[in-house]
């Protein structure tokens, strides 16, 4: 929230500098988001990790205004290492859930300003392989 206190160069400048850390609490975000089996959590427990990753989701939309087109790269780069991992083994499908998990609570808001990464990642669509996957399915 300080950033937001800072204009012009000086606030380009902290962008710079706290860059590196954004990019790294994107990469755990993503780490942090991922489904457990779906047996290995009560009831209760998955409503708590629900409310879990939905804090993620918001910690996202603020990360997002930090790195803007940084954070698409990044997470553009992990939707090809994504694909690839479930392309060579289906069942490996959590990282690519919890990245379609990322892309959806910035999809709002980077609709409306980015020309570059959106088509991209509206072309890369039909090489996710969603199978019956109802877990991939549904975050989409």
């Amino acid at each position: 929230d300080l950033l937001t206190f800072f204009e012009g160069n000086e606030r380009e400048q902290l962008n710079e500098l706290f860059r590196p850390v954004y990019l790294q609490l994107v990469d755990t975000f993503l780490h942090k988001s991922l489904l457990p089996p779906d047996e290995a959590l009560s009831a209760e427990e998955r409503e708590l990790f629900r409310c879990y990753r939905q804090d993620i989701c918001d910690s996202y939309m603020y990360t997002y205004f930090i790195l803007k087109c940084g954070m698409l790269e990044q997470l553009e780069r992990h939707l090809h290492n994504s694909v690839a991992r479930i392309q060579r083994d289906p069942e490996d499908w959590r990282p690519l859930e919890a990245l379609l998990h990322a892309y959806a609570s910035v999809a709002e808001t980077v609709a409306d300003s980015d020309t570059y990464y959106v088509p991209r990642f509206i072309q890369s669509i039909p090489q996710i392989p969603f199978g019956e996957n109802i877990h991939l399915i549904t975050v989409t």
